[in-house]
């Protein structure tokens, strides 16, 4: 299979070479890039093939989902464009390849908003979304009903948040209950626009709880 330089493919956990094991898809943030956003994720518990997907515009010496300072509108113009840049880029890197139930994604940022908006999309493929100190634009979900009922959305979010103010998360998390959607919002004390180590783990958790659901390895 040929090489997309944009996806960063690691094998990580306790067996790497598993059949059974999960795949993460993992969104960096504003500047970052997949190659870096995916070290963390190294220390998973489980193991999991984890798909880091570079974001398809250059800021600075990184990547970003859209160009910061734009409005909601220019924000929700662009989710499209940036759902389908995931989709395809995960379809791609998983053709012909065995995986042990559906995938799961999470994303941090802008990352973090990429992942909300696909959480609203009838043909999202995941089964477990994690947002990370993100938000949501009202017009970035599909206006018709949402018509997948297994799909659990956990945000996750600092409360001492500056750059993405939490009201955003707690906004997003509403939208999609709205929907119907088992959306939840997990807040940290004292944390920032930053992903420590609580957090890291309390993220390793529910990916152990939905691989063991579908029955994919989680352990050595």
């Amino acid at each position: 299979m040929p090489t997309d330089e944009d996806v960063v493919v690691t094998t990580v956990g306790p067996d790497p070479t598993s059949a059974g094991r999960v795949t993460i898809v993992a969104l960096h943030g504003l500047g970052d890039s997949p190659e870096n956003f995916s070290l963390w994720l190294r220390a998973a518990p489980i193991s999991a093939r984890v798909l880091a997907i570079r974001a398809p515009e250059r800021f600075g010496s990184g990547s970003a989902w859209w160009q910061p300072g734009g409005s909601d509108a220019f924000i929700t113009s662009t989710m499209e464009r940036s759902a389908r840049h995931v989709r395809d880029k995960y379809e791609a890197a998983t053709r012909g390849q065995a995986q042990c139930g559906q995938p799961i994604l999470l994303g941090f940022s802008q990352g973090a908003m990429v992942a909300f908006a696909m959480a609203g999309r009838r043909d999202v493929p995941f089964r477990l979304i994690v947002p990370i100190s993100g938000r949501l634009t009202a017009g970035s979900l599909d206006a018709r009903p949402f018509e997948r009922s297994d799909v659990e959305v956990r945000a996750m979010h600092g409360a001492l948040d500056t750059r993405i103010p939490i009201g955003g998360a707690q906004f997003a998390v509403g939208l999609l209950r709205q929907r119907g959607l088992d959306a939840t919002l997990q807040t940290f004390a004292n944390v920032e626009h930053s992903i420590p180590d609580e957090m890291r783990a309390a993220v390793f958790d529910e990916i152990a709880r939905v691989a063991r659901a579908m029955r994919c390895t989680t352990t050595s």
